[in-house]
């Protein structure tokens, strides 16, 4: 058949006979690919409906139908099906998949008419009726879903996966109590039936026992869909590093595991963690992850990369696939509201506010007690700066979810910020049960250091340093409080992102614990060495050492000069570093050109003439402190007095040179 397409190589009806072979063979690909060349062929059109070809073979447009799906292409696959259906040609497998693809392109009712046709067909087919059952569970069907699970219990009242399966519907509807009682009344044990029950404890609040019944699942069937049903649950209970390693687990096991690419894209993008969450999103991407997930987390990658049009416009996206889908339209508000920023006029910000409140009320009208709604409010009210309306929303989503994390956390921060340290106590101390031990010293740690006891503040989180986000409060309240034993030994425990490490090196910065600096700036370094800013201020705190890297810290200043040219303070943390390395033939080399330029900076006129003067250039030296008293002092390196320059001038005369 090859030869054939060599010959006559502009002939559809050959193309389509070439593919058909390819397909039989299971030659997807190929298939595929001369399919695509044929329909592309002026003469397609003329061959009635999609080939006559196709009338002596369904099954050629079966495989085909099924490669288009594989390469997500739903919409060709379901005209194809179409087609093969208008031809009479209707097949178990082919009304399976057009059920199956309508589902995936939001054809509800297209897919539940499919799936009544094969009921009818198929009366006695046992998949088929669970199929059933899972599609109106699907599709919020649940009587319809509890009535096909009652008929077939009735004929197998001992089958236990139909019993769990019939709880389900139970657990979808919200009855977590009337779950556990059914749950109960299974005798065997098994890790679906322990997760069931863990899920219905979640709902109820009682986490002790859902972990408990987790733990149980996991011991019992250790297989990675167990694994990630539990480490999402961890999410769930702002346990972010445990769920991460169970995650990672699950991956070695099964790299194209859905559950845990998504959870661990989750926590990169919580963790603010761009490069990391870029990674999982390829990974999800090539795992075929479906793409309402995938544009949900490009939108928080968006948001977290401050691309609110780009945000907005991938929220939309989620919501043409799924219009009531609460989490992207919690998304497409904040990317509002970020975007509001970004506004110079005060109206035009408060008319993106209002929009975005507009979004989150109407889809409070359908949904009145809908979580993430009331937590976009909260955003609102806090971006308006309207604390009490922001307090009485935090009061509603507790009494609704009375573990609500997020909503405790704004509730005790917005004390903080108002000063009401006792309110803010009384609300730790209200919510402190649905805290993990070291959470809640974080919190409480916080408190105390408000209140001017930073001692105490470093005694509450002395216990729990193994935590990682005690550890960062530690050091960060240590570095605040210029205090540096032991941190390099708390800090080396985590294996903290670049920007955890970069923060934490302004901070040493801005108190000028330069010790802490350097070595939370190294390590920034070691995980983004193409970094400038890091660079820079890893070469900065040098300048500030006694002893320290002169090589790495050179190379350092060097690559970040190169990386910035044209930033002065870059230039100047190289030029100070050179001089501190007594290379001044070297500062003179890179600054004595552009210093004839009427602008040049002060700063640099007087890195500029330190170097003279250590080379015994006394005149050039007095020259460029004289037009270094000249600039903007606004330029000056710090602590550089006048007085001290006068000083130094008069004794370069005194020498002359």
């Amino acid at each position: 058949m090859a030869e054939i397409i060599s010959l006559i190589p502009d002939h559809p009806v050959v193309q389509l006979q070439y593919a058909r072979e390819c397909l039989a063979s299971g030659r997807l690909e190929d298939g595929l690919k001369t399919f695509k060349q044929a329909e592309a062929l002026p003469g397609f059109k003329k061959i009635e409906g999609v080939a006559g070809l196709f009338y002596q073979s369904p099954f050629f447009v079966l495989d085909l139908a099924r490669t288009l799906a594989l390469h997500k292409d739903t919409k060709k696959a379901l005209r194809l099906l179409d087609w093969l259906h208008q031809k009479k040609m209707v097949t178990k497998a082919s009304l399976k998949l057009f059920r199956d693809l309508s589902i995936i392109d939001n054809k509800t009712s297209q897919s539940l008419e499919a799936q009544e046709i094969l009921e009818t067909l198929y009366k006695d087919d046992r998949k088929i009726q669970l199929e059933g059952a899972a599609i109106a569970f699907t599709t919020g069907n649940l009587d319809k879903s509890l009535q096909v699970l009652d008929a077939m219990l009735a004929k197998e009242p001992d089958n236990q996966n139909l019993g769990l399966a019939r709880i389900m519907v139970y657990l979808r509807n919200g009855d977590a109590r009337m779950v556990l009682r059914e749950c109960d009344k299974l005798q065997s044990s098994s890790a679906l039936k322990a997760i069931i029950k863990a899920r219905a404890y979640t709902a109820l609040g009682s986490h002790d026992q859902a972990d408990e019944q987790y733990r149980w699942a996991l011991e019992n069937d250790p297989t990675p869909d167990v694994m990630a049903e539990y480490a999402q649950y961890l999410l769930s209970v702002n346990n972010p590093g445990q769920a991460a390693q169970l995650f990672e687990t699950v991956l070695k096991k099964a790299p194209d595991n859905h559950s845990a690419l998504i959870g661990l894209s989750t926590i990169a993008i919580s963790q603010n963690d761009i490069k990391q969450a870029r990674r999982y999103l390829f990974k999800m991407t090539a795992a075929r992850v479906p793409d309402i997930f995938i544009f949900m987390a490009q939108t928080k990658l968006a948001l977290l990369d401050n691309n609110p049009e780009e945000a907005e416009m991938l929220a939309r996206k989620v919501l043409e696939l799924e219009p009531d889908h609460a989490e992207a339209t919690y998304l497409r508000a904040m990317a509002i509201i970020q975007g509001a920023k970004k506004w110079q006029k005060d109206f035009e910000k408060q008319w993106a506010v209002k929009t975005a409140a507009s979004i989150l009320n109407k889809y409070l009208e359908g949904h009145p007690d809908n979580i993430m709604m009331l937590t976009g409010l909260l955003h609102v009210a806090l971006v308006q700066e309207d604390f009490d309306k922001a307090l009485a929303l935090t009061e509603r989503s507790l009494k609704l979810k009375p573990d609500l994390t997020l909503a405790f956390s704004k509730r005790f921060e917005i004390f903080m910020h108002l000063k009401q340290f006792d309110a803010a106590e009384k609300t730790l101390s209200d919510y402190q049960s649905n805290l993990a031990p070291s959470v809640r010293s974080t919190y409480l740690a916080s408190l105390f250091y408000a209140r001017g006891d930073a001692q105490k503040a470093l005694d509450t989180l002395n216990t729990h340093l193994d935590d990682a986000g005690a550890a960062l409060r530690w050091a960060t309240y240590s570095i605040l409080s210029n205090s540096d034993e032991g941190l390099e030994g708390v800090l080396s425990r985590h294996n903290y992102n670049d920007r955890i490490w970069a923060m934490l090196g302004t901070l040493a910065l801005r108190n000028n614990n330069y010790k802490i600096a350097n070595i939370c700036y190294a390590e920034a370094i070691e995980r983004s060495p193409e970094n400038a800013a890091f660079l820079n201020n890893y070469a900065w705190s040098c300048i500030h050492l006694e002893q320290f890297d002169k090589t790495r810290a050179l190379a350092a200043a060097e690559k970040a000069t190169k990386l910035l040219y044209a930033q002065p303070a870059v230039k100047d943390t190289y030029a100070a570093l050179l001089n501190k390395c007594g290379m001044f033939e070297e500062t003179i080399k890179i600054l004595e050109v552009e210093s004839r330029d009427k602008s040049f900076p002060g700063s640099l006129l007087y890195r500029l003439a330190v170097a003279y003067e250590n080379i015994g250039k006394s005149k050039d030296a007095a020259s460029m402190y004289n037009r270094f008293l000249l600039s903007d002092k606004a330029q000056w390196p710090q602590n550089i007095e006048k007085k001290d320059v006068l000083s130094r001038i008069a004794m370069l005369k005194t020498s002359g040179n």
